[in-house]
């Protein structure tokens, strides 16, 4: 509904497309050639030793926006998968859990504070905002690329990446929203 109130609010004219063009990756992002990408990511070794290092090793590219204080079309969850995290490493405290992230989004430092609160300081590892050419080897990687935790979307720049490079996905999707459009979804942690 909010999304809906402030299509109308500024819809004008126009005429709504409810299929979006879905972006296109060229053969450079995709699990046979994802070794390319490392050659040029200056924090391609930094991905690797954190590979190393991890049991699960996860991957989280979204923009971090969360709290009463973000905008609210462009909420993240990113609250969540923090507190997520910290649920799951005490849980499960023998499994070497890390989570790579980036300095990227307006709520950074709450997430940072977030981070400190729950003691997670050893487990998440902050990279600054960086290309996406430099990032794609870290998720290929990865175990699990984190999604949004707060809407649910069937589509985003994340979640084709993570399709690309064969990757599961973690995050929020109510299916019910999308079963009189689609007969099956792609599955989803």
């Amino acid at each position: 509904p909010h999304f809906e109130r402030a299509w109308e609010r500024y819809r004008g004219r126009s005429q709504r497309w409810y299929r979006g063009v879905p972006m296109v990756y060229t053969g450079l992002y995709n699990p046979e050639n994802a070794v390319s990408l490392a050659v040029s990511s200056p924090w391609a070794r930094d991905f690797e030793r954190l590979r190393s290092e991890s049991d699960l090793l996860m991957f989280s590219h979204v923009r971090h926006v969360w709290g009463r204080h973000a905008p609210t079309i462009d909420l993240k969850g990113t609250d969540r998968l923090l507190s997520g995290l910290s649920m799951f490493r005490d849980r499960h405290p023998r499994i070497r859990c890390n989570l790579i992230t980036f300095d990227f989004g307006t709520s950074v430092g709450a997430s940072k504070a977030l981070v400190s609160t729950l003691g997670l300081q050893d487990s998440v590892h902050w990279f600054p905002k960086t290309l996406r050419k430099d990032l794609m080897w870290g998720l290929y990687l990865s175990d699990i690329v984190c999604s949004e935790f707060e809407y649910s979307w069937l589509s985003s720049g994340v979640i084709y990446e993570a399709l690309a490079m064969a990757k599961p996905i973690l995050g929020f999707r109510d299916d019910s929203v999308f079963s009189d459009q689609y007969a099956e979804l792609y599955p989803m942690l």
